[in-house]
């Protein structure tokens, strides 16, 4: 009965919300907005005033008239540098300067007109001086980063998206399987949780969230629009922070520029895990891997003129740019403990004519040795065991050894990207603006991180290819109301393939002693996704409300490829008196020994629909007051849904193998408010100078989406694609060597069944899984102090509800003195994790930032950002997967065993830093700007960018497993005993039933 409420509630909700939006979705603009007051000296409104907005680089006007309540506004205005002009009958014309528009916020410009004749009398007003830093309307929390900070400042990469870090609130995190690590966590929200734009248009991995194309000339960006907080209804798809990289168009000037970037190791400083590495005396080339990067670029701009044909200027404009990275390292390296010397080959190859596994291990190989012997492998058979097993040489090898050692293979490290980009922009009419982007990226890269074989045969490379194209269309409708439609298309192909040849038909062999060879049973990966994306925002305003609805569609049509063990892993182990080799050798199991394989496609397609609804409206109850409230839908459908067994089915065998499904979360409502003062008297005005403080607040709802890696786990493991029963070797007295052929003869028998999907690893969903949702709150004050320097102190929380976590539904249990990992809870079944949304965050910040757009001094001019957070972040899980190099995923205490156990992980989050100061700072150095002396001496610059945090969460226990539920990547630390004394330590310890031990008195640690 309840479900059937919710379900006609939430039907009831969506009918009358898409009665409120009259357009398309996710309407995630690029653009900015300029609106303002018109009063006379007196303090009254002005009534149909003409303001004109005049663009300096393109010479584009755009006009309106105030309303009855003196109010105007222009949506959807390109970005750049403006004049604002208005007039009106008996009064002098009032014109603005240099108003610099920024994405996403609006610029709030009032104006006082005095009484003159419009003909004969003009007040002139710079707009660097008129305060127009401040956020005198709106309560979002966001940084716009200009286009001179995006070229001067260092970036790791030339990737502007790492400026992420330098705003309040940010964290850097190692984020174990983003395509880009060095993007932070914003807010207390995890590094997925961000929601990464171009042009205002999605782009996100569909896998491992992260930005799934990078632009990486910084000469063709206008500017990095980076919203952490309280941003309006018409952003959605983040927990974290909303990041906007906007493209640069042509203007009514021939311009353009050539750039050539050089990296080597040589400009790099030395770690200190460098220099203890290297050891004493060792030199520089020998502690820095040396490389080289070379990165030309270009762009060019301006009108589009076809001699006697068209001229496009203050019409049509084009911009194209292109960059070309060759990255190369003197040489890659792959370390394997084991593989024989060249004596040892020698032994191997006068066997290889009657041994065939001998002869397939010296063919992969490819002459690769040890360069000298840390010790020797018998091969022998004794005399007992060969009369009944014999061996494929025929003799029991009596006192035959293999010298076997260290080697390291080295390969060169070769990565090309070519990072293109062109657009058109046309204005038919002075109401109607349309534009059209297209960029393209290739990348091919050397041996993937991870996957280097005993020779290049193992190997396994990558190749990225990323697409998109983007048309906006705006259209004035009225002095009132403006139109937004704009369509993307977005093409992105990451491709993970073997070597063809023996790589690609060897199963992967395992064999005691000896280093692993085969190419990674997971090989090949990869992923294509094809998203068509429409959006329309209808912008309005109507007295002293400015209203923005809209709707937004996308569609994805996707082809992944999950990492399963689809060619076999076969593994040789020992027997009694006979080494794991010399059972390979003569192709015996050794005791348990194995054949291990999937079946089923890795192909699965996460094909979905999104769609999501939207409503602002910034009322304006006084000239110094805004009221912002907004309303926003999202339904990110559920792509889980496309296996047979997505959902967990709880723990009757029977269940397990019934076709079934997980919830579609359908009620993703969320609200918005806040509110903006710019006080005109009172304490807040101390100083002098009203209007020059800001006092905003509000309260935000946001949902986070799922990610595809969490499907190709999904997809990998049973009972989706399960796996065979393994064969097993067992030695005994009939079968001293376990079994006989398991390469030769057995492997080619493991077919499709029997297959037991009890057995096998499971990845599956909580039936009622959902979105996670955070809130978000802020209140601070905004203070214009001098010179356009804008101090920002503020209180930001954030809490995280509903956050992924994993429950390990078939654990080992600890024996029974609790000092080792026991049998599993059910023998019968194999390791199952359960993904769900059951955890919870909590944030809690100020933040202090101080920033200027351009100071001049006596050394030239200085635009710089600095901030100071002091936060504290708290959860019971940080990741589905790995964190900062550490995977914590895994509680202490399981959950599932222990109901209400999730609440005792509680505590500092992965992404805790209690402290992090950020700044950034850009010098124009002061010098002449003609002549010779001018090319020579003028135009440099010096730029800095310098983040200072304090430490991560770190314990004694970090990567251990501490409830001995065999998790071998480690839990979450639980230990943190406020009550020890400083001078007290304990150290592991499986003896003792607590986990620690003081290795001083050893005793055991309570």
């Amino acid at each position: 009965m309840k479900n059937r409420y919710w379900s006609h509630y939430t039907t009831a909700m969506l009918i009358v919300f898409s009665l409120l939006v009259t357009a398309s979705l996710w309407a995630q603009t690029s653009r900015g907005t300029v609106a303002g007051t018109i009063i006379d000296p007196s303090g009254a409104v002005i009534k149909g005033a003409q303001v004109s907005l005049r663009s300096a680089a393109t010479g584009i006007v755009r006009e309106t008239t105030t309303n009855g309540d003196g109010f105007y506004r222009f949506d959807a205005v390109d970005l750049g540098v403006y004049q604002v002009t208005a007039d009106n009958q008996g009064f002098a014309a009032y014109k603005v300067d240099n108003v610099q528009v920024p994405a996403n916020k609006t610029l709030t410009l009032d104006m006082t007109m005095k009484l003159g004749s419009t003909s004969s009398e003009v007040i002139n007003v710079e707009g660097s001086l008129a305060g127009l830093e401040l956020q005198r309307t709106e309560e979002r929390r966001a940084e716009t980063i200009p286009q001179l900070e995006i070229k001067e400042v260092p970036l790791v990469g030339q990737n502007s998206l790492n400026l992420l870090v330098t705003v309040p609130g940010a964290v850097q995190t190692e984020l174990g399987g983003s395509l880009d690590s060095g993007i932070g966590a914003i807010n207390g929200a995890r590094a997925r949780s961000n929601n990464f734009l171009i042009d205002g248009m999605d782009n996100n991995d569909i896998s491992v969230a992260g930005p799934v194309a990078t632009l990486t000339n910084n000469d063709a960006l206008q500017e990095v629009s980076i919203q952490t907080s309280n941003f309006s209804a018409e952003y959605g798809r983040a927990g974290g922070a909303v990041v906007n990289q906007i493209t640069k168009s042509g203007t009514n000037s021939l311009h353009g520029t050539a750039a050539w970037v050089y990296r080597s190791e040589v400009f790099n400083a030395t770690t200190l895990p460098q220099r203890a590495g290297a050891g004493p005396g060792a030199s520089l080339h020998d502690i820095k891997p040396p490389f080289k990067e070379n990165l030309p670029a270009f762009t060019i701009g301006g009108p589009v003129v076809i001699p006697h044909l068209y001229d496009g200027r203050n019409k049509t404009f084009f911009f194209a740019a292109g960059q070309w990275d060759r990255f190369s390292a003197g040489a890659d390296q792959a370390q394997f403990s084991n593989v024989p010397t060249a004596q040892g080959v020698a032994v191997l190859q006068s066997l290889a004519p009657r041994c065939p596994n001998v002869a397939l291990y010296l063919n992969s190989l490819q002459g690769l040795t040890a360069p000298s012997a840390a010790g020797t492998i018998d091969i022998s058979v004794p005399a007992s065991t060969f009369s009944s097993t014999g061996s494929c040489n025929g003799t029991a090898r009596t006192g035959l050894t293999v010298p076997m050692g260290p080697v390291t293979r080295t390969f060169p490290s070769v990565q090309l990207t070519n990072n293109d980009q062109i657009r058109i922009d046309h204005n038919p009419s002075d109401r109607q603006f349309m534009s059209f982007r297209w960029y393209w990226i290739d990348f091919n890269g050397g041996v993937t991180a991870g996957t280097a074989g005993l020779s290049p045969a193992f190997d396994a490379s990558q190749t990225n290819r990323q697409l998109s194209g983007a048309f906006t269309d705006t259209y004035v409708i009225s002095p009132r109301t403006t139109n937004e439609f704009r369509f993307s298309y977005g093409r992105a192909h990451l491709d993970v393939p073997i070597q063809p040849g023996i790589g690609a038909t060897l199963p992967r062999f395992v064999v005691s002693g000896i280093s692993s060879f085969g190419t990674s049973s997971t090989f090949p990966q990869g992923r294509v996704s094809n998203n068509y994306q429409y959006q329309d925002t209808v912008a309005m305003v109507r007295g002293k409300h400015s209203v923005r609805t809209g709707v937004e569609l996308l569609r994805q049509l996707a082809r992944q490829s999950a990492p399963i063990n689809s060619r076999s892993i076969v593994t040789y182990n020992p027997s009694t008196g006979v080494e794991a080799f010399s059972n390979f050798i003569d192709d015996f199991s050794g005791d348990q020994g194995n054949i291990a394989k999937q079946f089923g496609s890795p192909v699965y397609r996460p094909n979905l629909f999104r769609w999501s609804l939207f409503v602002q409206d910034a009322w304006q109850l006084a000239p110094t007051f805004t009221l912002n409230a907004g309303l926003r839908y999202e339904n990110f459908g559920q792509p889980a849904n496309i296996f047979t067994f997505p959902a967990y089915s709880g723990d009757n065998p029977a269940n397990f193998t019934v076709p079934n499904k997980v919830r579609s979360p359908n009620k993703n409502f969320g609200p918005s408010l806040g509110f903006a003062w710019s006080p005109q008297s009172g304490p807040l005005t101390w100083g002098g100078g009203t209007g020059k403080t800001v006092v905003r607040g509000g309260y935000q709802l946001t949902y986070d989406t799922f990610f595809n890696n969490l499907l190709s786990n999904m997809a990998a493991g049973a009972p989706n694609n399960p796996a065979n029963l393994p064969i097993i070797g067992t030695a005994n007295g009939s079968t001293p060597r376990g079994l006989a052929g398991l390469n030769n003869t057995l492997l080619s028998t493991v077919t499709v069944g029997p297959l037991n999907p009890l057995a096998g690893s499971s990845n599956q969903f909580d039936p009622n899984i959902t979105n996670p949702r955070y809130s978000h709150f802020s209140l601070g004050v905004q203070r214009e102090v001098t010179g356009g320097t804008v101090v920002d102190l503020s209180y930001v929380g954030g809490l995280g509800r509903h956050i992924f976590n994993n429950l390990v539904t078939n654990p080992f249990l600890p024996n029974a003195t609790k000092t080792a990992t026991g049998a599993r809870l059910n023998p019968a079944f194999g390791p199952r994790t359960i993904r769900a949304s059951e955890a919870t965050s909590n944030y809690h910040a100020m933040q202090l930032e101080v920033r200027n757009h351009l100071i001049q001094t006596m050394v030239g001019g200085i635009e710089f950002r600095s901030s100071y957070t002091w936060s504290r972040n708290m959860d019971q899980t940080s990741e589905v997967f790995v964190t900062n190099n550490q995977n914590t995923s895994n509680p202490a205490v399981n959950p599932f065993i222990f109901p209400g156990a999730l609440q005792d992980d509680y505590g500092p989050s992965d992404n805790d830093r209690r402290h992090v100061w950020q700044s950034t700072a850009v010098l124009q150095v002061r010098g002449p700007k003609t002549g010779i002396l001018g090319q020579a001496f003028g135009g440099w610059t010096l730029a800095t960018i310098l983040p200072v945090s304090s430490g991560q969460p770190y314990t004694v226990i970090n990567g251990t497993d501490r409830d001995l539920d065999g998790s071998l990547t480690g839990d979450r630390p639980d230990v943190g005993n406020w009550n020890a004394p400083f001078n007290s330590r304990a150290k592991i310890s499986t003896t003792c039933s607590t986990g620690l031990i003081n290795p001083d008195s050893g005793a055991c640690v309570t």
